[in-house]
């Protein structure tokens, strides 16, 4: 949780983990996300989530063309987004979570 939390522009108030669930006070930092620089959004969604060939040749340095760069920044401004959104982060927290369960089989399945 601690690991996703400083990735996104969301920060961990509390949180309980109880034997089959779990409870988090959550704070949305939307000026903070606002704020990262596009490489910043691109370095941490890379953190997540494997990072699209155009962006992997920004941060190479290479040179885009305006379409290039017109798509890139959708592509960031979709990133800036989701690195503030609850769902996404939930999604990505639970989905982790999943996984780490289904690796140990400590759930049937």
């Amino acid at each position: 949780m601690h690991d996703l939390a400083s990735v996104s522009a969301i920060d961990i108030a509390a949180y309980a983990a109880m034997s089959n669930h779990y409870h988090a006070v959550l704070y949305i930092d939307k000026e903070k996300a606002l704020n990262w620089p596009d490489t910043e959004v691109i370095l941490r969604w890379q953190k997540i989530f494997k990072a699209s060939s155009l962006a992997l040749r920004h941060l190479q340095g290479d040179a885009l063309d305006h379409g290039e760069i017109r798509k890139l920044k959708e592509i960031i401004n979709l990133w800036r987004n989701r690195l503030m959104d609850l769902s996404w982060f939930m999604r990505c927290l639970n989905e982790s979570i999943t996984r780490q369960a289904l690796a140990s089989k400590t759930i049937p399945i």
